[in-house]
């Protein structure tokens, strides 16, 4: 087996820095695996093994021939029989060289990150892109959430379909191994602390904790919200809890290589998306670290926890239920303590790291 995985470009995100463990353990694993990306930035490249072939494809423009030819030299070049394109621009380019050139018997695969599509152009590029998916030969879904809604809306039934969950790696997510939090530097010791990670986008919906927080800080003790993450929202939400009177209250960290230093100082993690996600990394991170971990029902939410078992699941805008399981948890740490470590056992024996790129390598071996 020799093969690729196409990236549309080396940032900082999960599915990029997903891709990079990936290649870096199948390498290790003596697998004769490439990358390639579409165009910059190229800020994850010192991260890639140095065995690791890798091209970046200078694509210029919304469709780029330069690109095409590109990946075509690269996959002669390199003898490569199995293309695995992360999210669905990447397949544009390879599945133009599987249907009209005379590389009809390069196997692509498509890993796909989104559930849910916001934006009505989003919906509309489905158009070009579902008749594409109908003729590869793989699909790796996120979730099985996500495999049924995209089969149904999209008639993928006849493709080979994969639900591969994401991973984590407990030991590095070991709250025995936290560097220590940051409630001294914050001035935040004795706060029940609210913790989210993740961009500051509107789907994320941390404008909604913002306003579920104002009103428990209202009515109990102190609370703090710790954000973890760039994006375009921050000023919106920097001015949201100025107006809220949460101002001190609302500690935005930017974004952090090492996210455990911020997980340590939370109480709870709260991920109240009501899009976007698939299957969260961020809550999988939190999960490992022993955190208690509520989360909108959207998309995998349901598969990564049992809801009022190993963690809190809520409809994504019922804030009633959110302030409520934030307060029960802030009047009764133990419940905490206790939903953490069943999260943390879950994380470790049902999400392992290993166990994913397990099921990536024997996906590529088998196509």
């Amino acid at each position: 087996m020799k093969a690729l995985i196409l990236l549309d470009a080396l940032a900082v995100g999960g599915s990029e820095t997903k891709s990079v463990r990936i290649v870096n353990e199948l390498v290790t694993r003596g697998r004769s695996i490439h990358l390639a990306y579409l165009k910059g930035p190229a800020i994850l490249l010192p991260k890639i093994d140095e065995r690791v072939p890798t091209a970046c494809l200078d694509r210029k423009g919304k469709f780029s021939f330069t690109a095409l030819r590109n990946l075509r030299d690269f996959i002669e070049r390199h003898d490569i029989s199995v293309v695995m394109c992360m999210n669905l621009y990447p397949l544009l380019y390879a599945a133009l060289l599987k249907l009209f050139s005379r590389h009809r018997s390069l196997k692509v695969i498509l890993a796909i990150n989104t559930t849910d599509f916001e934006r009505k152009r989003d919906r509309w590029f489905m158009l070009i892109y579902a008749p594409l998916i109908r003729r590869i030969d793989a699909v790796i879904y996120g979730c099985k959430h996500q495999m049924n809604s995209w089969q149904r809306n999209y008639r993928l039934q006849g493709i080979r379909s994969e639900v591969i969950y994401n991973g984590v790696d407990s030991d590095f997510f070991d709250p025995a191994m936290s560097p220590g939090d940051l409630r001294q530097e914050l001035g935040i010791e004795s706060s029940f602390v609210i913790g989210c990670v993740g961009r500051l986008d509107p789907e994320k919906n941390q404008s909604a904790l913002l306003k579920v927080v104002a009103r428990l800080n209202c009515e109990a003790q102190r609370s703090d919200v710790v954000l973890v993450g760039t994006g375009p929202e921050r000023e919106r939400l920097e001015k949201l809890s100025q107006d809220l009177g949460i101002k001190e209250r609302v500690h935005f960290l930017g974004r952090m290589d090492d996210v455990r230093k911020a997980l340590a100082t939370m109480d709870v993690f709260v991920l109240p998306s009501v899009s976007v996600e698939t299957f969260s990394n961020a809550a999988l991170e939190a999960m490992a670290m022993s955190l208690p971990v509520i989360l909108s029902d959207v998309a995998g939410a349901s598969e990564m926890i049992r809801d009022s078992d190993d963690g809190f699941l809520y409809e994504r805008y019922d804030t009633a239920k959110l302030g409520n399981l934030l307060e029960r948890l802030r009047i009764d740490p133990e419940l905490g303590r206790r939903i953490g470590r069943k999260a943390g056992n879950r994380a470790r024996s049902q999400f392992g790291i290993l166990q994913m790129f397990d099921n990536y390598e024997a996906l590529l071996s088998e196509v």
